[in-house]
């Protein structure tokens, strides 16, 4: 009988014999079932770290701004997005008029 919250799936042999392989080298007391718990567990935290703190949308591991929101989401994306703003706040009027001038050319 399966427990509530419980999911049920069936293993591929040849998937199944690497996991037995690589529980042999594991110390301590392995078996199947909790190597495939803590597996996905850990994907699952691998999966959350990149989760977008201002909008929640999950993004790919590599990346560095949010997909949907465009929220810098490493510390090199913060800081580049903190010197970009500094820069176009000490250069607020080359920007205005470079924004001016390219809306006429529209």
């Amino acid at each position: 009988m399966r427990k509530r919250n419980q999911i049920s799936f069936t293993v591929p042999d040849e998937l199944k014999e690497r996991m037995e392989a690589a529980i042999e080298k594991l110390p301590g007391r392995w078996d199947l079932t909790k190597f495939a718990r803590v597996a996905i567990n850990e994907k699952l935290e691998r999966i959350e770290s990149n989760r977008c703190p201002k909008c929640g949308e999950l993004n790919l591991n590599e990346a560095r701004y949010c997909s949907s929101c465009g929220q810098p989401l490493t510390s090199e994306a913060q800081q580049k997005h903190e010197e970009i703003q500094k820069l176009i706040e000490d250069n607020i009027d080359l920007f205005r008029s470079i924004v001016e001038e390219r809306s006429k050319k529209l």
